[in-house]
């Protein structure tokens, strides 16, 4: 299994360390590349960052790119997913944005959860909440969809219910935030035998994909990122997939959330660009995080009091 790790940080000098800690010390699957995208941080966090590369690179290969001024998230998301595509080998692709903390073991849930969901294309980066208010799920996230295709998701009343995939409880969504683990491989083969059975223009995926990249401020600067447009492309053509094959669509999912025991959660919620909230604070609480788990495994330590 080839797997990469797609890093996008900007100015987070006290989450930035905790971030990359767990994501590397709380799983004992190692990536085999990992890539980090600074978008022109200040001098002191790229120190930092180089000086991290240069110590772990001796056993996993680090790639820093610097960008000399801050760019903007849609040139960071756009460099990732060109990195990706021009990976032959790469089976599952971790974009993972730098304010997110990861619990212990959350990498050997989600290729559990790939293995046991053959049809599931993402796995959500957090259990937002925002996937358990009915007036954001079944509101806002239908309305990116039709803005996207004209459409809605045909499996709309069926997500957002917590199911049991061999024992870790998941539920389809249909849209995540820009942190996201995709099975690169499926993605691909989905998206070539759409484009074999007539059932999309060629090339139509990336085309509506770049469209998220370029989403642009008041000034026309590419500052921006569409993350729900990004999601919600792999939602709508992992449907159009699954009722290409006649397969049940009310089971499922194109996107999951691990939401027993979130993978990670949000801490800084400003995005790249620290836009929305300062460093240390967030907008996102997981409804099953809980801090103990960055340092215990939640399915070994809870098993084990029962």
């Amino acid at each position: 299994m080839n797997i990469s790790y797609y890093i996008l940080t900007f100015n987070r000098p006290n989450i930035l360390a905790q971030s990359i800690e767990t994501l590397f010390s709380n799983t004992i699957i190692k990536p085999n590349e990992v890539w980090i995208i600074d978008d022109g941080s200040e001098n002191h966090i790229k120190n930092t960052l180089f000086d991290f590369s240069v110590k772990n690179s001796r056993t996993i290969p680090i790639n820093l790119i610097m960008h000399g001024h801050n760019m903007g998230i849609g040139y960071s998301f756009e460099r990732v997913y060109n990195l990706m595509k021009q990976n032959d080998e790469l089976d599952i692709a971790c974009i993972i944005e730098s304010d997110y903390v990861w619990r212990k073991d959350w990498l050997d849930d989600i290729l559990k959860v790939f293995k046991d969901s053959p049809y599931t294309i993402a796995i959500a980066g957090t259990d937002h909440p925002d996937m358990y208010d009915i007036n954001k799920t079944h509101g806002i996230f239908p309305e990116i969809m039709k803005e996207c295709f004209g459409q809605d998701l045909e499996s709309r009343n069926y997500l957002y219910k917590e199911f049991d995939l061999n024992g870790i409880k998941v539920q389809g969504v249909s849209n995540s935030c820009g942190c996201m683990i995709i099975h690169w491989k499926r993605l691909q083969n989905i998206i070539q035998e759409l484009e074999n059975h007539n059932l999309i223009p060629i090339n139509d995926y990336w085309k509506r994909l770049d469209r998220a990249f370029h989403k642009k401020d008041t000034h026309n600067t590419r500052k921006y990122a569409d993350d729900g447009w990004m999601s919600s492309t792999i939602s709508m053509y992992g449907e159009k997939y699954l009722k290409m094959n006649n397969l049940d669509i009310t089971t499922n999912f194109p996107i999951l959330s691990i939401c027993d025991y979130s993978i990670s959660q949000h801490i800084c919620g400003g995005g790249v660009n620290g836009m929305i909230v300062p460093e240390g604070s967030t907008f996102i609480f997981s409804p099953k995080w809980n801090n103990e788990y960055l340092q215990t495994n939640p399915r070994i330590s809870n098993e084990t009091t029962k």
